[in-house]
């Protein structure tokens, strides 16, 4: 289920079967994988007078509720399905679809937030999804929180190496302290620690070099731990604001497991795309009119929100380097 031109709301499979192969569902959850028992979260089982030739086969009935930003005066959804068989075996209805709109943002206490942030990490996936749409109809709040938490810690050269002598020192909570600190840090250590393994360690601190590089460079994840960021990701993406991006390109650049970081970065570019149309359009209607003062300001907009945040260099002047050279691609330099 999609919005035109706008967010995917739900991509996910239903299963009623009970044999092997088809009694497992995606939903609550999304698309990374088969992670629930057939009719998870479903509202009426066994209730539209469906017969198949096993007694525990039938229908389910899913009372669904979706949140998304919208300023339009119109507002078009698309429901698809793919992948099915014939009507006999497999077939699925809508039924009492209603659009309500909102006034604005629904704002959260600081308790609410914390337990639907919580309950996206949790073990239930009927909540999670709950949680899910309570956080979107919030409008910033989720994202700002999604920042904070992923924005990784940053540490100097000289606190890094300190945090890794803290590795060996006597009191075991200490120990522990600087572990999470390294960890909380990100794949920008990894260098640091690299070189520490090289050394003469005790070896509880080799054992704990070596996890911190296993964490660091983790590419799958358990279907698990991928389902939940998977859940992180969605709500993001529906959210659909200038920090949601932020938030969606940091979980890209520092995001554990290959498939989350994919995920996040394409779905940073689904929500930056219009905001990237706009000022490209703007860009090129002012270098129509000879406004080239007029049409680097546009661009240079679109390189500050859109360029900038997802460059990996280390020096302010690279990056400027760096935007000069799109510019100078745009046709907009001096």
């Amino acid at each position: 289920m999609n919005v035109k031109d706008g967010p995917e709301l739900l991509r996910c499979t239903f299963a009623n079967g009970v044999a092997p192969g088809s009694d497992r569902q995606s939903f609550p959850d999304g698309y990374l994988g088969q992670a629930h028992p057939r009719q998870t979260g479903a509202d009426e089982v066994a209730t539209l007078g469906y017969k198949t030739n096993h007694p525990k086969e039938g229908d389910a009935v899913y009372r669904l509720s979706f949140a998304l930003a919208h300023t339009g005066g119109d507002v078009s959804l698309t429901f698809a399905a793919s992948g099915l068989e014939d009507l006999a075996n497999e077939s699925w209805g809508l039924d009492n679809v209603r659009i309500e709109a909102l006034t604005g943002p629904q704002p959260l206490t600081p308790e609410e937030l914390k337990r639907h942030w919580q309950a996206l990490f949790g073990d239930d996936p009927v909540k999670a999804f709950k949680a899910s749409w309570a956080l979107v109809t919030a409008g910033d709040q989720a994202a700002e929180l999604a920042v904070e938490r992923f924005r990784p810690a940053k540490l100097d050269a000289a606190e890094v190496h300190r945090l890794i002598r803290m590795l060996d020192a006597d009191r075991w909570s200490d120990r522990q302290k600087a572990h999470q600190r390294l960890l909380a840090a990100g794949n920008s250590v990894l260098p640091a620690i690299r070189q520490a393994q090289k050394a003469k360690v005790s070896a509880e601190v080799q054992a704990r070099l070596q996890g911190l590089t296993e964490q660091f460079e983790k590419r799958t994840l358990p279907v698990e731990e991928r389902v939940r960021w998977g859940r992180i990701i969605r709500m993001l993406e529906v959210t659909a604001t200038d920090k949601a991006v932020e938030a969606l390109a940091l979980l890209w650049r520092h995001g554990r497991g290959d498939e989350v970081r994919h995920l996040a970065g394409a779905a940073a570019d689904r929500v930056a795309r219009p905001r990237i149309d706009t000022l490209l359009a703007r860009a090129r209607a002012h270098r129509r009119k000879l406004q080239f003062d007029e049409a680097k300001a546009a661009c240079r907009d679109f390189v500050r929100q859109n360029v900038l945040p997802h460059l990996q260099g280390q020096e302010r002047h690279t990056r400027e380097q760096a935007a000069e050279r799109i510019l100078d691609f745009l046709g907009v330099g001096d």
